[in-house]
C-alpha cells in the first residue's frame, strides 16, 4: 500500500536528488495521517521534501509515492514500543523484588533508555521507513 502525492520539482541538488515542492491537492487532503504528519502539519499550502530520482528537470510536475508501510513501523516503534518498555522494566523491578514505587522507577528508566536508542538512531530509521518513488507526470 502507498500514498501518492503530486508536486513540482525546484530544485536539481545532484544527480539523482531533487528538492520537490509537495502540492497539498494529492494525498494530503484526503490522507487521513495528515494531521500527525509533517507535510499535513504545516499552515502553508506546500511543503519542500528531497527525494531521489533520475530524467527530471527543474518544473517537471511530479507523482512522489510513499510507502505507508513505513507509516506504521514508525508508529508502532514511537506509541506502542514505550508502553512496552516500560511495563517490561516493571516487570523487572516486580522480578527482582523492588517495592511498588521502585518497580515503575524501573519501568522509566527502561523506558528513557529506549527514547535514547531511538533518539540516536532516527535518522537511520528515516532513511530505512520513509522511501519515496518519484515519478514525471506527463
Amino acid at each position: 500500500m502507498s500514498e501518492k502525492i503530486k508536486g513540482i520539482v525546484v530544485l536539481k541538488k545532484s544527480e539523482r536528488t531533487y528538492l520537490v515542492k509537495i502540492l497539498k491537492e494529492g494525498g494530503c487532503a484526503s490522507c487521513a495521517l495528515s494531521k500527525f504528519c509533517s507535510l499535513g502539519k504545516s499552515e502553508n499550502s506546500e511543503n519542500l521534501i528531497e527525494v531521489s530520482g533520475e530524467n527530471l528537470n527543474v518544473g517537471d510536475l511530479v507523482s512522489i509515492e510513499e510507502r505507508t508501510s513505513g507509516i506504521v513501523i514508525a508508529s508502532f516503534l514511537i506509541f506502542i514500543m514505550p508502553i512496552v518498555f516500560f511495563i517490561g522494566g516493571y516487570y523487572i523491578g516486580k522480578y527482582v523484588g523492588l517495592s511498588e514505587l521502585l518497580r515503575t522507577s524501573c519501568g522509566f528508566v527502561l523506558l528513557g533508555v529506549y527514547m535514547l536508542i531511538l533518539h540516536f538512531i532516527d535518522r537511520q530509521l528515516k532513511e530505512i521507513l520513509f522511501s519515496f518513488t518519484i515519478k514525471r507526470v506527463l
